[in-house]
């Protein structure tokens, strides 16, 4: 058997699937097979895309039914043989060492589950062709390449460090990532991050390819997204202890985002005991668009509030994962 397994999961981006064939057909790492699951019920071209490529490598599931992209994701984690997994999206695409180099990453770290690559940034323009953005996710390192996070960097208190697309994983116990299916996809990342086991490992070379697509199958409405962030920093801090310097980190970045988004802060410190002391770092101002945020969205706040009631089991995912980073 293969030494990795591919999980290729495509939804209406016929160009960008045939793409991110193309980079995988490239790799120099020739040792894996490949699931293609199109979860678009209408869509028959692609069994006979496959076909024409006569590559034994790949296997075709087509969905009858839609599942959207939080279900149709858990389907990477089902048992295999493989020793490692590794998910390819239809608006991502490999360098030709991705696998090779990432590959070379676990083999010399035996205890790491997850590593994952930089990634290049592109834009979609029309006929899902892609302009470079000459920018990558993280900084591309001048010396060392490799870079190890233990639980408890600031970022993973309402966001993941890690990118799907660009990530292997080790085969171990797989169906612990599964997620609840009602999370928001735009979460996937930062819940599923929670029960990868510390360290997690940066490969700094840019590998991999991110596109900005015109189309997205992430929620673009707000509803349950101040409640996802709360309970993300809640279960955060239940197992990583307060303090000044946490506290800076986080309001200095979401400060200088580019949609400034402190008030999930502010949220997260009114609703759970253990997030008060973020609301030391609140400035006058913050407090202002913070007032003015929920005069427009009165309900907000009373989502918020009850959520962690009302999805129990999202808490539980998120309490019971965190616990696994415990720190002494």
């Amino acid at each position: 058997m293969s030494r990795i397994k591919v999980f290729l999961a495509t939804y209406k981006r016929p160009g960008g699937l045939r793409r991110a064939i193309k980079s995988l057909q490239a790799q120099t790492f020739k040792d894996w097979f490949c699931e293609v699951h199109n979860d678009d019920p209408n869509d028959l071209s692609i069994e006979d895309y496959l076909n024409q490529l006569n590559d034994n490598r790949f296997e075709y599931f087509h969905h009858h039914k839609n599942l959207g992209p939080v279900n149709t994701f858990n389907l990477m984690y089902v048992p295999t043989t493989a020793e490692y997994v590794s998910l390819l999206e239809d608006d991502n695409w490999w360098e030709p060492t991705f696998l090779e180099e990432m590959t070379n990453i676990l083999d010399k770290n035996p205890s790491t589950e997850m590593a994952w690559a930089n990634m290049y940034l592109w834009k979609e323009k029309d006929n899902e062709e892609c302009d470079f953005l000459d920018q990558t996710i993280w900084p591309r390192s001048i010396g060392e390449n490799i870079e190890k996070f233990e639980f408890g960097h600031y970022k993973q208190s309402y966001q993941a460090l890690h990118s799907n697309g660009a990530m292997l994983i080790r085969n171990v116990n797989l169906q612990k990532y599964l997620l609840p299916s009602d999370i928001r996809f735009d979460f996937v990342e930062p819940f599923r991050e929670r029960a990868f086991k510390s360290p997690i490992i940066l490969n700094h070379k840019p590998l991999a390819n991110f596109n900005f697509t015109r189309t997205t199958n992430r929620n673009t409405n707000i509803d349950g997204l101040h409640e996802h962030y709360i309970i993300l920093m809640s279960s955060f801090f239940e197992r990583i202890p307060p303090g000044r310097k946490i506290a800076n980190d986080i309001w200095n970045e979401l400060r200088d985002a580019k949609v400034r988004s402190t008030n999930k802060l502010i949220y997260a410190g009114l609703i759970f005991k253990n997030c008060r002391f973020l609301l030391h770092n609140a400035s006058f101002n913050d407090w202002l668009f913070f007032v003015a945020y929920n005069i427009k969205h009165p309900l907000v706040f009373i989502k918020s509030s009850t959520f962690k009631y009302r999805k129990k089991h999202l808490w539980r995912y998120l309490l019971n994962t965190t616990t696994n980073h415990q720190r002494s």
